[in-house]
């Protein structure tokens, strides 16, 4: 696969598996990247640059990167994660709400 068709596969994960998680954290800017997607989100807690590339496992390694690295705090990167997984880990993170445990 193309960086240009994964980006595409995980814009459409993410509107079918929250569409309106989307439109909370503010979404914008998407790019395609090497083997992903960044996007800017305007979050409750996070604020910044998120980037999303598939692994050789198949699964994501997801990189959060403050807009302010002196207010937003330090990035931070989750590897491994299954597709259904990003949304409620963005959720946590983005939106300091907590939905993980709660399936």
């Amino acid at each position: 696969m193309t960086s240009q068709e994964i980006a595409n596969e995980i814009l459409r994960q993410m509107k079918a598996l929250d569409l309106n998680l989307m439109h909370c954290m503010g979404f914008n800017a998407p790019q395609v990247i090497e083997q992903g997607l960044a996007f800017k989100v305007n979050g409750l807690s996070f604020k910044g640059l998120i980037e999303v590339r598939l692994n050789a496992s198949d699964l994501y390694d997801i990189t959060l990167i403050p807009s302010n690295k002196r207010s937003g705090g330090p990035i931070r990167t989750f590897s491994g994660v299954f597709f259904d997984e990003l949304m409620p880990l963005l959720e946590t993170e983005v939106e300091n709400r907590d939905t993980r445990s709660q399936k």
